[in-house]
């Protein structure tokens, strides 16, 4: 059963023309694994919203959709916020590996210096 709740975007689906045939093979994967957890948590969210107590009216309260909306926008501040961190790593480690081959090349020569 689809559950449609006004204000929350449509929920992406697992179809293969989402994801472009140009990325590797683990980005692929990657983004398949991000999209399943999304679909998770709005999926999450909408049976939270369903399952409550019914009101005397069955339009449902601003209140609702609005948590169903943060929980949304909470998932997607998360994952950016997980890209962030994966970006800022790999910055690191090049930096890192950088001055270490720096390092190398003054201790190399310096030795050639001694060596003379």
């Amino acid at each position: 059963m689809d559950l449609y709740y006004p204000g929350l975007d449509a929920l992406p689906t697992l179809h293969e023309d989402i994801i472009d045939t140009d990325t590797p093979h683990l980005e692929t994967e990657r983004l398949k694994r991000d999209l399943a957890a999304m679909l998770a948590m709005d999926a999450t969210a909408a049976r939270s919203i369903h399952s409550q107590p019914p009101r005397r009216t069955a339009i449902l309260s601003d209140e609702t959709t609005a948590g169903a909306i943060k929980l949304q926008s909470w998932w997607r501040q998360r994952a950016a916020q997980q890209q962030l961190a994966t970006l800022m790593l790999e910055k690191f480690e090049a930096d890192e590996a950088r001055r270490r081959m720096r390092e190398q090349r003054l201790v190399e020569d310096t030795l050639q210096l001694l060596d003379r």
